[in-house]
């Protein structure tokens, strides 16, 4: 049969008028009485001199409790505390002003919330003369003041210590504490399994009543983790149990479990075993050995709890950035990502080759001073540095709006004349956001007009494609001398060329002028360079 027992102290208090005792020129006044009852806020010990005896002068008071001088007062001086009684249990007051004995001189000691250990003769001792001379000897007064106190610090041991107990099983219920003055009477009830009521203990032959003198407490002297260490744990799983123990203690030893040495951690029999374990369960947790009957005797043993988690709320601040202009900076793209321990964090450009990282500092990407090949797919990866496989990844565009490019105009082959009937290459070249067409000018004119019929047969690109140049093929004719040549991209123009023919007469009289001027051949040719 398993049951409950607790024990129960009747307690009693006392009504007792204050007292004043007077005698051998001496008063003694004891407040709220020689005997002081539980309820007591206050205990006032005043002694003074008696008002009828002769006294003319009053030189010194004083009060002891026991042997112990509790407070003094000298002629003329102000009330003065005796060692051990100047905290703030007690407070010090009286006056002794002089030069002759006045009613109003005392001393004044009070106690607050008295308890058992104020109970003692109190003495009021004065140093005083009268008409023919100092009163020798010094008169004193002693009073002996009981505190009454209840029940205090009731406290139960179970030997052996635990739980569950087996039928036939022998168990010693220890029941301990301040009994209170006066004494008070132990009883023993118990409340058996399925009763909501207390009754009183049948079989008092087995209890024992009196004074409980324990032996001497002793220990803890070691204590330890069983496994002393764990592996992390994953989010969502139990931990490992560890459990807690510690060596022989008298009488009894009390073991608790803390995180971070300030919350109580619920456990059984000194077992740590955390379930479905939450990263904010992660930290350092502590099991507290102590021997409640020795001071300063606790033992603590560290146990570390990592709990791994993510990656998870990975995102990108801004997640996207509008179109840049080639040669300015792109604001900053932080990565952010929830992982426990911390993720690894790298950027790469995937637009220009798989796998090339772009340096950043705490997942931070900066671009500055971009060109068209800063331009593309971006992406952020985080990866786990436990689990390397458990990563993941998210990407940004950045798109680049491209200078205009210079534009250049070329002759090949290069020479200061050129024969008539001779093949001459013109090539332009920029890029292809906008189409490149060439212009010319007659030697006697200042005006540039298109050449007709050529023009860049390619459409306006993204704005950011690779160096390209168009070329038309001419045949110089007589005429062509002082003929000039540009070329215009996006209203950007090149520099002009100039063709310069010789102009040689061959036989018959024939000029070279009967060409007609310049041939265009059928062809445009556009190059990639």
């Amino acid at each position: 049969m398993i049951f409950g027992m607790f024990c129960k102290i009747y307690l009693f208090s006392f009504i007792v008028a204050f007292s004043v005792d007077k005698g051998n020129c001496v008063i003694l006044d004891i407040l709220p009485g020689l005997i002081v009852s539980p309820e007591a806020t206050h205990l006032t010990v005043k002694c003074s001199a008696a008002t009828d005896l002769g006294i003319t002068t009053l030189d010194n008071i004083s009060i002891r409790k026991g042997v112990e001088q509790m407070a003094s007062i000298v002629l003329g001086g102000s009330a003065t505390a005796g060692t051990g009684f100047d905290t703030s249990k007690y407070t010090i007051s009286g006056q002794l002003p002089g030069p002759s004995y006045s009613p109003t001189d005392f001393l004044q000691v009070e106690i607050s919330d008295p308890d058992c250990t104020d109970g003692a003769d109190y003495t009021c001792v004065i140093k005083a003369a009268h008409g023919v001379g100092p009163i020798s000897p010094d008169p004193q007064l002693t009073q002996s003041v009981t505190v009454q106190t209840g029940s205090s610090e009731l406290n139960m041991v179970a030997n052996p210590d635990k739980i569950v107990f087996f039928e036939n099983d022998v168990v010693l219920l220890t029941c301990g504490g301040k009994v209170g003055n006066p004494a008070q009477t132990w009883n023993w009830e118990r409340q058996l399994s399925g009763s909501s009521t207390w009754e009183p203990y049948p079989d008092a032959g087995s209890i024992t009543t009196g004074s409980l003198n324990p032996p001497n407490p002793d220990g803890p002297t070691e204590s330890s983790l069983s496994p002393p260490t764990l592996d992390a744990v994953n989010e969502g799983d139990d931990m490992t149990p560890v459990s807690c123990t510690h060596d022989a203690c008298n009488p009894y030893c009390e073991r608790d479990w803390y995180k971070e040495f300030k919350d109580l951690v619920t456990t059984t029999n000194g077992v740590l075993d955390l379930k479905n374990m939450k990263r904010v369960q992660a930290g350092t947790y502590i099991c507290h050995v102590e021997n409640p009957g020795i001071l300063n005797s606790e033992l603590i043993k560290e146990l570390v709890l990592a709990v791994h988690y993510g990656p998870e709320l990975l995102q990108l601040n801004p997640n996207s950035v509008a179109p840049q202009q080639e040669g300015s900076s792109v604001p900053p793209i932080t990565c952010s990502v929830d992982c426990g321990p911390v993720c690894t964090i790298a950027w790469y450009h995937k637009s220009i080759e798989p796998g090339n990282v772009v340096p950043t500092s705490n997942g931070v990407l900066k671009l500055q001073s971009i060109t068209r090949y800063d331009a593309g797919l971006y992406i952020c990866q985080v990866i786990h540095p436990v689990s390397a496989s458990n990563s993941q990844s998210v990407e940004i565009d950045i798109e680049v709006n491209c200078l205009p490019s210079e534009v250049t105009i070329s002759l090949s082959p290069v020479k200061e004349e050129y024969d008539v009937e001779e093949e001459v290459t013109i090539t332009c070249s920029g890029g292809v956001d906008h189409s490149i067409k060439f212009q010319q000018s007659l030697s006697d004119s200042s005006d540039w007009v298109d050449y007709d019929g050529v023009t860049d047969s390619q459409p306006p690109g993204d704005g950011c494609s690779d160096k390209q140049s168009t070329a038309l093929t001419v045949t110089i004719g007589s005429s062509s001398n002082g003929l000039s040549f540009r070329c215009i991209q996006n209203n950007n123009l090149s520099e002009s060329i100039t063709l310069k023919v010789k102009q040689n007469n061959h036989n018959g009289g024939c000029s070279i002028n009967s060409f007609g001027g310049l041939v265009l051949t059928a062809m445009v040719t556009v190059v990639v360079i």
